[in-house]
C-alpha cells in the first residue's frame, strides 16, 4: 500500500480533490487530503507518506521536512494566473499590481502584460521567510495591490495591502492527481519487485550480499545474515563491508574487475566464498559476494563430475595456467573472463600454437557449464561423412558398417556443457548449413533417425585461416560467421608480445626441471635477450618443445647464446644475419590446403583423403 498526502490551501479546493479522486482507481492506494495553507502552523506527522502534493510555500516547507517522500507540486497554471487578475481589476480597479509567485512557477511577464495591458511586475520567493521582504519592496515601489498565494495574501491583509489569492483551476488538480497516482503505481509496482527479489533471495540456499563501491552492503539475504552475525538481512544495509566481512578482497576486485573465489571459515562451517564485479549499464558500480557451504558443494560436485569423467570430457586448463604480462594478453585474459559470464559463442583467431583450446577450455571452466562436458572437435582432421556422424550421431541401420543401437553425437554428449568446435574455417560447406541449423534450432537429428533431440550446448570455435578470405572465396557461409562471431577473441602471436616469452619460458623450464627432478637453470640477460628476439613461427607450443629439449640436454650450468644455439634455436638465418627459427626457412613454399589440391585432381576431399591414408600404409591402391 503506497500512502498519498494532498495538501490543499483552502476548502473549496479540497471538496474538488475529493470528488475528482472519488472518479479514479485507487485500488492499493491510499489518498489522503489535508487542508493547510503556510507552514508555521504544520505539525501533522508525514513520515509514512511516500508521495506528497502541495501548492507553493507549504508545498516547500513540507518537502523540506519529508525529502524521502516523492513531491508532486500543484503547479499555478497561466489560467489561474490570469483568472486572479482579472477578478483583482473587478475588486480595485487597473491598479498597479505585484505578482508573486513561487520560483518554481513557469511565468512569461511580458506575456501577461501584453494579455491584460496591466502595469505589474512578477517577485519570486523560495519559501515563507522570504514573504516579509518581498512585501517590503511592494511597499517601497508604490504597489497599489498583489495578486499571490494564500501565505503572502495574510500577510498583505496585516500590511493593508489589498490582494487576491490565486486559485488552482480543474486542469492543475486533474494534473496533480494523476501524477501523484501514476507515481503510486511506479512505486506499488517496483515495491513488489522488491518484495519478489526478496523472497528470490531469501529462499536461496546460498548466502548473498551485495555493496557499492564505497564498501557500504546495498541489501544481503537471510543467509547471508545468518552467517555474519545472526541479525537480520535488513539490519546489514548500510553497514561497512570491511566491519561484518574484513579483509575480503572486494577493493581489488573492484579495482581489477576479475572475480575470486577464497575459502572462508563461519561458524556454520567451511564456506566456498565468491566476489564478483557488478556493474549497471556497462559502470562498475560494487560487488556481489556469493557465500556457498562447501561440504554441498563438494557432494553435488562430486556427482557430476562422476558423470563428466566417465565420459572423458574434461576441460583441465584455467585462466590461473594463462601467463601474460603484455598489455594485449592482459586485455585477452579480461575480456575472455566476461565471454565466460555469458552463454554466447564466441570464435577465437589466432596462429597455430597461440593457445586457442587453452583459452576455450578457461572461458569453460570459469562458466556456469564447469562442472558439465568440454568437448573437442578438429573439423579439418576427419573427412565430412565422418565429421557429420561424430558431430550428430546416427542411428542404427542409417549406413553400411553403421555400430548396433547407432551412435550419439558430440553434441548430445556436449549436452549442458561446450563444444570446441577447433579449425572450424576448414569444415566442409555442407556441414555448415547442418550446423547453422543446429545453432538456429537448440536441437539436432541423428543420421538416418527422424528424431529432433533438443540441445543445450555453448559452441566456441577457433580458426587460424581468415574466415573473411574464406566468406569471399565462398567456401564459408557469411550467416554461420555471424552466428558463431557472436563473441571475438583474437590471440596475438608470441612474436608480437616479446615480453611474455621469458615469463612463459621460466614456467616451462621449472615445470619440466620439476618432473625431471633437477633444479631449473637460470637464464643469463644475453640468453633472455635472444629469446625475446626469436620469431617463435611455433608460438607457445613451439617455445614449449624447445623448453622441454633444452631442459634434457642441461647439466645444470646457467643457459647462455651458445646453449641455446646448441639446442637448435637459431639454425637458420636469413642472408641479413637475422635469426629464423629452426624448421621455418626465411620463404617457406606455400603449402596446397586439401580442398584446393582436390580440386586440381578432380576428386573430392574424402577420395583424397582415402587414397593418401592408403599410400601412407604403402598400398598404393
Amino acid at each position: 500500500m503506497v500512502h498519498v498526502l494532498l495538501v490543499v490551501p483552502y476548502q473549496e479546493l479540497q471538496e474538488k480533490f475529493e470528488d475528482y479522486v472519488a472518479s479514479l482507481d485507487t485500488r492499493d492506494i491510499q489518498i489522503d487530503i489535508f487542508h493547510l495553507y503556510g507552514s508555521r502552523s504544520f505539525s501533522m506527522d508525514i513520515s509514512k507518506y511516500q508521495i506528497i502534493a502541495a501548492r507553493g510555500i507549504t508545498g516547500r516547507s513540507i518537502q523540506r521536512q519529508n525529502p524521502q517522500a516523492s513531491f508532486v507540486e500543484i503547479t499555478v497554471t497561466g489560467d489561474d494566473i490570469l483568472n486572479a487578475l482579472d477578478e483583482c481589476v473587478e475588486k480595485y480597479g487597473r491598479r498597479r499590481t505585484a505578482v508573486i509567485l513561487a520560483d518554481s512557477t513557469a511565468c512569461s511577464v511580458s506575456s501577461i502584460r501584453r494579455l491584460t495591458g496591466l502595469d505589474l511586475q512578477v517577485f519570486y520567493i523560495r519559501g515563507e521567510e522570504d514573504v516579509e521582504g518581498v512585501i517590503w519592496e511592494v511597499q517601497k515601489n508604490n504597489f497599489e495591490c498583489v495578486v499571490a498565494g494564500l501565505t503572502v495574501c495574510a500577510q498583505c491583509k496585516e500590511h493593508g495591502i489589498p490582494s487576491v489569492f490565486i486559485r488552482t483551476g480543474e486542469e492543475a488538480v486533474e494534473h496533480t492527481i494523476r501524477t501523484a497516482i501514476e507515481t503510486a503505481k511506479a512505486i506499488n509496482r517496483e515495491q513488489l519487485k522488491n518484495q519478489l527479489l526478496r523472497a528470490l533471495l531469501d529462499h536461496h540456499h546460498d548466502g548473498v550480499l551485495a555493496c557499492d563501491g564505497q564498501g557500504i552492503i546495498l541489501a544481503a539475504n537471510a543467509q547471508a545474515a545468518r552467517l555474519l552475525g545472526g541479525g537480520s538481512a535488513q539490519e546489514l544495509n548500510g553497514q561497512d563491508i570491511d566491519a561484518v566481512l574484513p579483509d575480503s578482497g572486494w577493493r581489488q576486485v573492484a579495482a581489477n574487475g576479475i572475480a575470486v573465489d577464497t575459502m572462508r571459515q563461519f561458524s556454520t562451517g567451511m564456506t566456498v566464498m565468491r566476489c564478483a564485479p557488478m556493474s549497471v549499464e556497462g559502470q562498475e558500480s560494487g560487488v556481489l559476494f556469493t557465500i556457498q557451504n562447501a561440504e554441498m558443494i563438494r557432494d553435488t560436485d562430486s556427482k557430476i563430475q562422476k558423470q563428466v569423467r566417465q565420459s572423458g570430457f574434461t576441460a583441465r586448463y584455467t585462466f590461473q595456467d594463462i601467463l601474460a604480462g603484455a598489455p594485449e594478453m592482459k586485455q585477452r585474459l579480461a575480456s575472455a573472463y566476461k565471454y565466460a559470464h555469458t552463454d554466447a559463442n564466441v570464435l577465437i583467431l589466432g596462429e597455430t600454437g597461440t593457445g586457442k583450446e587453452m583459452f576455450a577450455q578457461s572461458i569453460h571452466n570459469a562458466s556456469a557449464r564447469a562442472s558439465y562436458p568440454f568437448v573437442p572437435v578438429n573439423c579439418a582432421a576427419l573427412p565430412e561423412p565422418l565429421l557429420e556422424s561424430e558431430l550428430f550421431g546416427y542411428s542404427e541401420g542409417a549406413f553400411s558398417g553403421a555400430q548396433k543401437g547407432g551412435k550419439v553425437g558430440l553434441f548430445e554428449l556436449a549436452h549442458k556443457g561446450t563444444i570446441f568446435l577447433d579449425e572450424i574455417g576448414e569444415m566442409p560447406l555442407s556441414l555448415q548449413a547442418k550446423l547453422l541449423r543446429v545453432l538456429q534450432e537448440k536441437n539436432i537429428r541423428r543420421i538416418g533417425d527422424n528424431r529432433i533431440i533438443p540441445v543445450d550446448v555453448r559452441v566456441i570455435s577457433a580458426t587460424n585461416a581468415s574466415i573473411h578470405d574464406k566468406i569471399l572465396q565462398g567456401t564459408f557461409r557469411r550467416d554461420l560467421y555471424y552466428r558463431i562471431n557472436l563473441l571475438e577473441l583474437h590471440l596475438p602471436p608470441l612474436r608480437e608480445r616479446p615480453g611474455d616469452v621469458e615469463l612463459i619460458f621460466q614456467r616451462l623450464l621449472e615445470n619440466f626441471s620439476r618432473e625431471a627432478g633437477r633444479p631449473a637453470p637460470v637464464v643469463t640477460p644475453e640468453a633472455a635477450t635472444l629469446m625475446r628476439q626469436y620469431p617463435w613461427y611455433g608460438n607457445v607450443r613451439e617455445l614449449r618443445n624447445f623448453s622441454e629439449r633444452l631442459v634434457i640436454l642441461n647439466d645444470g650450468a646457467p643457459i647462455t647464446p651458445a646453449q641455446l644455439k646448441m639446442a637448435g634455436l637459431f639454425e637458420f638465418e636469413t642472408p641479413e644475419g637475422r635469426p629464423q627459427p629452426a624448421g621455418h626457412p626465411a620463404q617457406p613454399a606455400p603449402r596446397k590446403k586439401k580442398a584446393d589440391l582436390a580440386r586440381e585432381l578432380g576428386i573430392s576431399r574424402t577420395t583424397l583423403w582415402r587414397r593418401s591414408k592408403q599410400l601412407e600404409r604403402g598400398t598404393g591402391k
